[in-house]
């Protein structure tokens, strides 16, 4: 039994590793693609807002909504809110 548990941490470890890389990876391009941008604000169709939105409700909800980490995704959220209540 110990050495499938060994086996198993090895694997979940592996994968988080994984996971970790390729979050960095994309917070790089994020960064790379806002220095392009320049200081201006990002201009979202309404199909990308929705995206953005949608998936800023899922890390709101996968987060419980009340740790310190939640006000970056409810940033998101807001962000793709307001942006699409100015345009229309």
């Amino acid at each position: 039994m110990d050495s499938l548990r060994f086996i198993l941490l090895c694997l979940a470890g592996w994968i988080n590793r994984q996971q970790q890389d390729a979050i960095a990876y994309l917070q790089e391009e994020v960064t790379a693609l806002r220095e392009q941008l320049g200081p201006k604000r990002p201009r979202f169709t309404d199909a990308q807002r929705r995206r953005l939105a949608a998936r800023a409700r899922k890390l709101l909800w996968s987060s419980g909504r009340s740790s310190g980490g939640a006000s970056q995704y409810r940033s998101l959220l807001e962000l793709a809110l307001e942006t699409k209540t100015s345009q229309g």
